[in-house]
């Protein structure tokens, strides 16, 4: 409505009229990527900052939380709070529980929030179990978020990176899914181990294609039909075992 008011000045809208014609801004959710084990009084966020080219072709387009949150200064106040999710999206209690991450974009949001635990709970004498990350973006130098922080994991143990990328074109994996069954046999030894598996990130696309990347897992390992592994895959997030943080 803003855009048309400025593209025609001849309509007069009283002020009241036009907020009357405005409706309520919608909460915008964020996963916490940030262990309170590791740091009690700090929550971090993980925001991927929506601008581009409007699609009615005159000015740009701005993500309205993405860009409130980037001009924010260190010191500022904003106001928030914290949902607890249903169902539920946590870690197992036995942190020697081996895990299976799968956070493409800002999806690794809760992966690194996960895996920061696991490396507190190391460092403290705590055993932890192995974590299969299956990371995914457009390009490695341009939009994979914590990276520095994934090397680290990776180097000192705690997790195993496996990467997508969408604008390369020899790299071996361009979807997490992909990745997810080229590294078939790494995942199915984890899901005998009891691992648990957390899906983060698009609601639409990938999640469906990596319960199907999941199903297709079992049915290459067991000989299954489709219905099976279907099955299969349910039985995994009635136990708990399979959660999703996804957004459409």
């Amino acid at each position: 409505m803003l855009d048309l008011l400025d593209r025609f000045p001849a309509i007069e809208l009283p002020l009241a009229v036009f907020l009357e014609m405005m409706g309520p801004i919608r909460p915008r959710f964020y996963s916490i990527s940030s262990s309170p084990l590791a740091n009690p009084r700090q929550v971090r966020l993980t925001v991927g900052l929506v601008e581009g080219p409007a699609l009615s072709g005159n000015g740009a387009y701005r993500g309205l939380c993405s860009q409130y949150l980037g001009r924010l200064k260190p010191g500022d106040v904003f106001y928030g709070y914290v949902r607890v999710p249903s169902p539920p999206f946590a870690p197992p209690a036995d942190p020697a529980t081996p895990l299976i991450h799968v956070g493409p974009g800002t999806g690794i949001a809760t992966l690194r929030g996960f895996l920061e635990e696991r490396a507190w709970q190391r460092e403290n004498g705590t055993k932890v179990g192995p974590s299969q990350v299956f990371v995914g973006c457009r390009h490695p130098e341009h939009d994979w978020f914590h990276r520095e922080k994934m090397d680290a994991w990776q180097q000192a143990g705690i997790a195993q990176v496996h990467t997508a990328f969408s604008a390369v074109v020899d790299h071996p994996a361009r979807f997490v899914q992909d990745a997810l069954i080229a590294e078939s046999d790494t995942v199915w030894q984890a899901l005998e181990d009891g691992a648990y598996v957390y899906v983060c990130g698009d609601a639409r696309r990938m999640a469906p294609a990596v319960r199907e990347a999941l199903a297709a897992i079992h049915r290459s390992h067991t000989g299954s039909d489709d219905e099976t592994a279907r099955q299969w895959v349910d039985q995994l997030e009635a136990d708990g075992r399979y959660q999703q943080d996804v957004f459409a």
